[in-house]
């Protein structure tokens, strides 16, 4: 009775990336660090892991599925292959890579379902997970901590620019302020310009003093 094994997992590269490094055979040798040999048509022959793994190209829809007949060195005798089906899915962070490996001789499936999470899952998260870096990363980093700039800002040539801005504007506060004071000492020269018809209207009184005088005068003629 044949067993079944399905696992995934998310690579951090396109899927176009990861089926063209799939069927290259110095791609696929050097993600899992064995010699592969791959002729990427169907119908063509592939081997894994220095011929540890064989089989045929059966299938392969561009950048979406790959499917071959797959056997390793310890199937039994007159057992047939098994069948490997690989699909590639966009995904948040990367592809999600799938493989379906139906077909295998009873008691073995444990072993190969640790061998594609240990030989070829691991591996390929670190080599394509490499190639995922940002080229421009390491380029950006000393340009921002330059020591340059740095010593321009120490030396003020920026800083007194910018400061000078800031000083200026207290100076124009300065003079709106001294408007208010002048419209306040107007009032002050009013109160004095009404303080003169008051002496005036104390004046007024010791002019009518004549009268009296003339009425002296007429009184002495009588008594004359």
């Amino acid at each position: 009775m044949s067993e079944t094994v399905l696992v995934s997992e998310v690579i951090f590269a396109t899927r176009e990336r990861l089926y063209e490094a799939w069927l290259d055979s110095k791609e696929h040798s050097s993600f899992t660090s064995e010699t592969a040999r791959i002729e990427p048509v169907v119908g063509g022959r592939h081997s894994s892991f220095s011929g540890y793994a064989t089989g045929q190209n059966l299938a392969l829809e561009p950048h979406r599925r790959i499917i071959q007949s797959w056997r390793t060195t310890e199937f039994p005798e007159g057992a047939p292959d098994s069948r490997l089906e690989v699909t590639f899915e966009d995904t948040l962070g990367g592809t999600l890579i799938t493989v379906l490996h139906t077909g295998i001789p009873a008691g073995q499936s444990d072993r190969y379902r640790e061998g594609w999470l240990k030989y070829y899952f691991a591996p390929m998260k670190s080599y394509f997970g490499k190639e995922s870096e940002p080229a421009a990363a390491p380029e950006l980093e000393p340009a921002a901590l330059a020591p340059a700039p740095a010593r321009k800002i120490a030396n003020g040539q920026p800083q007194t620019k910018v400061k000078a801005k800031p000083k200026a504007k207290p100076k124009v506060k300065a003079k709106v302020k001294a408007k208010p004071k002048a419209v306040k000492a107007k009032p002050k020269a009013k109160a004095k310009a009404k303080s003169k018809p008051k002496a005036k209207a104390k004046a007024k009184p010791k002019a009518k003093a004549k009268p009296k005088a003339k009425a002296k005068a007429k009184k002495k003629g009588k008594r004359r």
